[in-house]
């Protein structure tokens, strides 16, 4: 057996004191779940990874995984999730927030420490995000609650740009 040594042992409580587990409740698991967090949620894209997330009032943020086959056979599928789960393991305590998460690989093959830093910069896009004020809705209105009348046009407004 080959020894990785960039994964570093499970171990129960990290070097910050928290408790570096991942339980079984921290796992996203029906497809329902899935569906879910991609209708409703948004998305992050990384160098390695697609993220799809959605802020919840868990008490614990959730990982989901979609590996498809395009990455390969079942064994570089599944070594591509353990790395995945474990980028998470060590990462979960810097999300602000409880989300669920479900991280797809995306563009070349990567290794842990490649994880570990696009879910680092995902987590740091969101705290960026929770501190920055919302954009201004100042001239914008609310959309209509009502389907416009199919007599009276198609109740969009058009624009014309001369040049």
């Amino acid at each position: 057996m080959i020894h990785d040594d960039s994964i570093p042992s499970p171990g129960i409580v990290s070097a910050e004191g928290r408790d570096a587990r991942l339980r079984p409740t921290e796992r996203v698991q029906t497809s329902g779940e899935f569906h879910r967090i991609k209708a409703h949620g948004r998305r992050f894209r990384a160098e390695h990874l697609r993220i799809n997330y959605l802020s919840t009032r868990r008490e614990l943020s959730r990982l989901g995984l979609v590996v498809s086959r395009r990455h390969g056979n079942a064994v570089t599928r599944s070594r591509i999730k353990r790395l995945l789960r474990e980028a998470f393991r060590l990462t979960k305590h810097e999300l602000p927030g409880p989300h669920d998460l479900v991280l797809l690989p995306g563009g070349p093959p990567a290794n842990l420490a490649a994880y570990i830093e696009n879910l680092r910069g995902f987590c740091r896009y969101l705290r960026e995000k929770q501190a920055s004020p919302p954009p201004p809705t100042a001239g914008r209105q609310p959309p209509s609650r009502h389907k416009p009348s199919p007599h009276h046009g198609n109740g969009a407004e058009t624009e014309s740009v001369s040049s």
